[in-house]
């Protein structure tokens, strides 16, 4: 083989050779461009299911704050009581105070049994709410279920953005 037909043959080799590294970087182009698209919307899914679960996270947090808030005025009414059965403990010698006393007495007793009724509707209803409470923990571990899904998604569309781009992948 003559030393031009070598210097051919080299040329073409070059040529196919930097033929094929332009195709392989158009096609690396071409994955980042469909892959940025793709990227932000798996972005804004795991954004939105973050923040769902943020809403109601804040809505557990409201109903147990409501609860503890009845739980407290119920602890101060039964002090009440406490304190004016107290009262009633002692010697008997001003009988038109003790009827004050003994009214006062009534009045928180029919107050608490009041509550208490109340309480057992509310305790009726949050039966129920329990029940849908579990369901919405279902609901919850299928959106972490999701979310993990949505990451795995991200970190393999970025080790595939990573093999196109020839960069290593850690």
């Amino acid at each position: 083989m003559s030393n031009q037909e070598k210097d051919r043959q080299t040329f073409v080799e070059l040529e196919q050779k930097n033929k094929d590294i332009a195709a392989n970087e158009t096609a690396a182009d071409m994955a980042t461009q469909q892959s940025a698209p793709a990227w932000s919307q798996l972005a804004q899914k795991l954004q939105s299911a973050v923040k769902q679960q943020q809403l109601k996270t804040e809505q557990n947090i409201q109903q147990m704050l409501q609860q503890a808030s009845i739980a407290l005025s119920t602890a101060a009414r039964i002090e009440q009581l406490l304190k004016q059965v107290a009262i009633l403990q002692g010697p008997a010698n001003n009988i038109q105070y003790y009827r004050q006393v003994l009214q006062q007495v009534s009045q928180t007793v029919h107050e608490q049994l009041r509550q208490a009724d109340r309480q057992i509707a509310e305790s009726l209803q949050q039966t129920i709410s329990g029940l849908t409470q579990a369901q919405a923990a279902m609901f919850e571990s299928q959106a972490y279920s999701a979310m993990v899904e949505l990451v795995k998604q991200c970190e393999q569309l970025l080790s595939t953005r990573a093999s196109a781009d020839g960069q290593a992948v850690h």
